[in-house]
């Protein structure tokens, strides 16, 4: 094919998308406009778009095919992949915008194209996706595809396709975004069918999460549909908001965008999909994005659409009657009660009455079954009845109500063998227990839920959301649970996605159920440090510990409280809290704890020199590897690596936290791998190799979103943050830290968040954002004052000696003084110097 024919079928094909994408009543207009007196090529243009009608392509259900016809299509479909393989504006190793590198060619679309590229300056993948260049005059999709960039830009969430960047080439807009790795929704059903409830449940609770996310920050996707949702790894990820609008108007350049693309009346998306408000011509709010999340759901659970119309008046006509409840009422009559409820309400035809949220419609999937409204009111429920037997049998049905299931003796004794390894260090050795307990009794849902937690211990995040699963399909099996059941298998599916702040107040209420107490407490204090709430954690075990005090107390809370006191530098204390834990370990044998025990101590308790802390870790390494816990062995290698940083053996640090990094993802313990490869980042930063750090710290922060370890994932993004300030690459760096910052103040994390106001303050002084530095150093002395911290305390008045020695000397000098008087307590020399220079000026 000569260039000139590659070119004529460039425009052809670009004129036909457009058109297939236009409403009916504009397409012939405007076919006439962009072939603008050619006749050749509206002849063309026309020959193709009467195909598609001969074809029989009516909304998405096309009818049967003769056998001519299928031929004709298969050999039309192999002439447009030549003729796209030929005709792709960017070879392998173009170079787009002095940045990114092109390594292949990946999808075309109503938009235009994407390529997979590598961004020279990062050295990540990413996928760029081009607007096809446009004639004069036409903005309109120029204009849609930066408001995609604007609207997506808002989104931060692992189940939300990350848009990173936007750019100009050679007069095309394009975006760099989050490179996928793996296939639509759409193509999974169409490649194996309908998927079963247990497989589906994993997709809807992430699409939920992303919806939500996207609402959350104002941001309406309006096309969310199976072509739109990716599955890699493990997550599913929505994709392309070319459609979205804002859900609510920022400025009045928003509303002239939404204005000019979206005329009075016009419809937005792909109709199957689409909301009765949406075909009516209107906007359509959050709760058209959830009527479309239904029909997804519809579709991946029965494998069909839940409307059959073929014109767009009767397919607004039956979601208007919701007459998928009578035509296709045998689709979803099959499913569990609780998706027949997701998706009978999704699909209301008033927005009123569909959910009020997609985290609301989370949570009903979630919970595992109906709300008791939707139970009641299905045909051929007595409700007369239900209510007579509820008020005759209430008192009894609470008592029994509050009983938990009785296992076989055998499970029952597996069982609090289990628990108490779990109140002693030991989660691995649970997990073995809790499993032979399970085999035994399949319905013993406290054993799952507690399998789920010692999972979850371990970082096996996995295998703990799959005994979740499994929990909650044991609990389906039950007609009621009892109370302490009820309480840990809510706190333990909060634990595993990382609710930490809602496990702490489960677990807090489970510890008032005899027999229950220990391990609610311990387990309570666990939940309030990831949390960030360190204070509230040392006095939940301080408090349990008083109850039970000497040999009768749980070492692994002894241990917690060891670690948490040395946060606070109360070195002397926590020395106490080991030296017990050690004796109680010692004598019963425990070797699973005893690794706990030196791993915690060992770094944390900075008493004690390097040579004691290599010896702690050494034993717990040589022990663990004979035990054959991968986790705390690997937990004593990487706690290995800070012992190394401080003894400036930085090849050593290197090499051991590359491994670790290494062998953790291997393992499947994504927040293992998150944290041992910030450390391998952080140690090229001691040797004074920030540019090699920097894809490294990038990586960590990919591995803690994987891990949905959120605490993590701001940890490393502060990381990363400071070493792009280093590198000077100070936009990128501002970008990384500020979800950070936000997270820490939102999430209320006391013990870290005064660190990470200072490094953020300190980011926006090297910018020169000085009005805002200012209150920011403020902020974080105050709150360091407040929790006790001096050397936090230290850090930021120095950080506002520095700011105001340039300003406003008198007021440099009152920080000096307060200054003085910390830099004693926390050996802070430097301040000495500068303080003497502010009054020498002065």
């Amino acid at each position: 094919m000569s260039p000139g024919e590659q070119a004529r079928w460039r425009r052809i094909r670009e004129i036909f998308d457009e058109a297939s994408e236009a409403h009916s009543s504009a397409r012939n207009a405007l076919v006439l406009e962009r072939c603008a007196g050619d006749d050749t090529l509206l002849d063309d243009v026309q020959d193709l778009l009467s195909l598609r009608k001969k074809s029989g392509l009516a909304l998405d259900q096309p009818p049967a095919v003769s056998d001519e016809h299928r031929q004709l299509a298969v050999e039309a479909g192999r002439a447009a992949v030549a003729a796209v393989q030929v005709a792709l504006r960017y070879e392998p190793g173009s170079l787009i915008a002095g940045r990114y590198r092109t390594v292949a060619f990946l999808a075309r679309g109503g938009m235009g194209e994407v390529y997979e590229a590598i961004d020279a300056r990062t050295s990540q993948a990413v996928a760029l996706k081009f607007v096809r260049p446009l004639p004069a005059n036409h903005d309109p999709l120029a204009a849609r595809f930066l408001r995609e960039v604007r609207m997506a830009r808002k989104v931060e969430h692992p189940n939300v396709c990350r848009i990173l960047d936007l750019g100009e080439h050679g007069g095309e807009y394009f975006c760099a975004m989050e490179l996928l790795r793996g296939e639509t929704l759409a193509a999974k059903l169409a490649r194996e069918g309908r998927l079963a409830p247990s497989a589906a449940l994993p997709i809807a609770l992430d699409l939920c999460a992303g919806l939500a996310a996207a609402h959350r920050a104002g941001v309406l996707h309006r096309d969310l549909k199976p072509g739109n949702v990716f599955l890699e790894a493990g997550r599913a990820v929505i994709i392309d908001f070319g459609l979205a609008a804002a859900a609510g108007r920022n400025s009045a350049v928003d509303s002239a965008v939404d204005t000019s693309l979206t005329s009075t009346g016009a419809v937005i998306g792909t109709f199957a999909y689409m909301a009765p408000e949406q075909l009516e011509g209107g906007g359509g709010g959050t709760s058209a994005d959830l009527y479309s999340l239904g029909v997804t759901l519809y579709e991946m659970l029965t494998g069909s659409k839940p409307h059959d119309a073929r014109s767009p008046f009767r397919l607004a006509a039956q979601k208007a009657r919701e007459s998928h409840q009578s035509s296709h009422g045998t689709g979803i009559g099959s499913l569990p009660l609780v998706w027949r409820e997701v998706i009978t309400r999704s699909l209301k035809a008033r927005p009123e009455d569909r959910f009020p949220s997609a985290e609301a419609m989370g949570r009903v999937l979630r919970s595992g079954r109906p709300t008791a409204r939707f139970a009641l009111t299905r045909p051929g429920v007595l409700v007369p009845i239900l209510v007579l037997s509820a008020a005759l049998l209430g008192s009894v049905a609470w008592q029994w109500g509050q009983r938990d299931h009785v296992p076989v003796p055998a499970a029952a004794r597996l069982y609090e063998e289990a628990f108490e390894a779990m109140t002693t260090s030991s989660p691995g050795r649970a997990v073995k227990l809790l499993e032979r307990a399970i085999d035994l009794d399949a319905a013993f849902v406290n054993a799952r839920s507690l399998l789920a937690v010692a999972h979850s211990e371990t970082d096996q995040i996995d295998k703990a959301q799959d005994a979740l699963l499994q929990a909650i399909a044991a609990k389906d099996r039950r007609w009621i649970l009892g109370r302490a059941e009820r309480l840990s298998l809510a706190a333990a599916n909060a634990a595993v996605v990382r609710n930490f702040n809602g496990a702490a107040q489960l677990y807090e209420q489970l510890a008032t159920i005899e027999g229950q107490r220990g391990f609610a407490l311990l387990s309570r204090a666990r939940m309030l440090d990831q949390a960030g709430h360190g204070d509230q954690a040392i006095g939940t075990l301080q408090k349990e510990l008083a109850i039970a005090p000497g040999a009768a107390s749980s070492p692994a809370a002894r241990i917690k409280l060891a670690a948490l006191l040395c946060r606070k530098r109360e070195y002397a204390k926590a020395a106490h809290q080991f030296r017990i834990a050690e004796q109680i370990y010692q004598k019963t044998g425990n070797q699973e704890g005893l690794c706990d025990l030196w791993t915690s101590r060992a770094v944390a308790l900075q008493s004690q020199g390097a040579a004691a802390d290599r010896a702690d870790l050494q034993r717990a390494i040589d022990l663990s590897a004979r035990t054959g816990n991968r986790y705390q062995n690997l937990t004593a290698k990487l706690r290995m690596v800070a012992v190394a940083e401080r003894e400036r053996d930085y090849d050593r640090a290197i090499a051991v936290a590359g491994e670790v990094s290494a062998e953790a993802e291997r393992e499947g313990m994504l927040g293992m791998a998150a944290a041992a490869t910030a450390e391998l980042g952080y140690a090229y930063v001691y040797a004074r190799k920030p540019q090699v750090a920097a894809p490294i710290l990038r990586r960590s922060v990919e591995l803690a979103q994987r891990a949905r370890s959120y605490h993590a994932l701001a940890s490393n993004r502060m990381k990363l943050g400071e070493v792009l300030g280093t590198l000077r690459q100070f936009e990128e760096a501002i970008a990384v830290m500020e979800p950070a910052v936000r997270w820490h103040r939102s999430a209320g994390v006391e013990s870290s968040l005064p660190v990470t106001l200072i490094k953020w303050g300190t980011l926006l002084d090297a910018t020169n954002r000085f009005e805002e530095s200012a209150p920011i150093f403020r902020e974080a002395h105050d709150l360091a004052k407040q929790n006790g911290e001096q050397l936090s305390q230290s850090m930021a008045l120095q950080r506002l000696l520095g700011f105001f020695a340039e300003r406003d000397l008198r007021k440099a000098a009152e920080y000096a003084e307060q200054s003085l008087v910390l830099a004693r307590r926390t050996l802070h020399t430097a301040v000495y110097f500068r303080a003497a220079g502010v009054w020498s000026r002065l």
